[in-house]
């Protein structure tokens, strides 16, 4: 397996509630009957998740979680490629050209208008709208919707677009259309959404 061991340390505050358990992601791969354990692998360091997986037609597996996007050989044992999305990844597909589709939502913390977007993209920027009521003015684009494709390897992001309204948005689904369109499902609590 490429990850044998769990790796993290805890570091246990005395002075009130510390940071939240250190956690690692994991792919595993079971016989078609369920029976037998083909390959399990720990991945990453201390705060990794997966809540995403998509095969490729070699079986090399895409996995997503919090802001980061890796792709294992098919037996488990190597760590093909990663890359760093600044949100949280909840959605993959793959096309039919091999490329990543990857959907999820914005995160709040970071700077306004810092998620990456492409040029011709359907939102390249938060929306610039005023203040609705029930507001309270405290989001203003902040948290959207994205819809990101990459490279099979990785490498390039080849287009990105936000998609929300004035609060927190977020796609939590996502499919090619045989057409090649992307379908994308989530929610949101923006009364301008488009």
């Amino acid at each position: 397996a490429y990850q044998t061991t769990f790796r993290a340390t805890y570091m246990p505050s005395i002075l009130g509630p510390g940071p939240p358990p250190p956690t690692n992601a994991f792919l595993t791969k079971l016989n078609a009957e369920g029976s037998a354990l083909q390959f399990s692998t720990y991945i990453g360091y201390q705060q990794e998740s997966a809540t995403a997986i998509v095969l490729d037609p070699e079986g090399n597996a895409y996995l997503a979680g919090g802001g980061i996007l890796y792709r294992m050989s098919a037996d488990g044992a190597a760590l093909l490629s990663s890359t760093f999305l600044p949100g949280f990844l909840n959605a993959l597909a793959l096309d039919k050209n091999g490329d990543l589709y990857v959907a999820g939502g914005g995160n709040q913390a970071l700077p306004y208008n810092s998620y990456p977007t492409t040029a011709g993209a359907f939102q390249p920027a938060p929306p610039s709208v005023s203040s609705l009521p029930g507001d309270l003015g405290m989001y203003y684009g902040s948290g959207d919707a994205f819809v990101t494709k990459l490279d099979g390897g990785l490498r390039n992001i080849l287009l990105s677009t936000l998609l929300g309204g004035e609060a927190p948005d977020v796609a939590q689904a996502l499919a090619i259309a045989p057409d090649g369109d992307i379908v994308v499902g989530g929610y949101t609590d923006s009364i301008s959404f488009p």
